[in-house]
């Protein structure tokens, strides 16, 4: 049970640590619909997806509800990139610290034998 626990954890942090937001240029057309961006706009951040853009205004949808962010005060967009670099970089230290943590935990268990 032990077990199931630590690799159900090792798992749901793997998935969260697998992307990284990356700076566009608001003013180029590569923003893509359906993709998710964090908007940094007054020093407040919103992130969601992109629903719908013209020149004024960026409609993102987020939790269900739809955010509508203006062009003019956008200080910076970010767009979510999968990142194979923090995948290859976390995933061994994640599994190794989780294992000493246990082994810590527990010195007698039984990792599969």
């Amino acid at each position: 049970m032990k077990i199931k626990i630590i690799i159900l954890f090792i798992i749901s942090l793997l998935f969260q640590s697998c992307t990284t937001f990356i700076a566009v240029n608001e003013n180029d057309a590569n923003l893509q619909k359906g993709k998710v961006y964090k908007i940094i706009q007054n020093k407040k951040k919103y992130k969601g997806k992109l629903i719908n853009y013209d020149n004024q205004i960026l409609t993102l949808k987020s939790y269900g509800k739809e955010i509508i962010v203006e062009r003019n005060n956008i200080e910076i967009i970010k767009v979510r990139k999968f990142s194979i670099a923090k995948t290859i970089v976390v995933t061994p230290v994640v599994i190794l610290g989780v294992s000493v943590i246990s082994f810590i935990a527990d010195p007698d268990i039984n990792l599969g034998k």
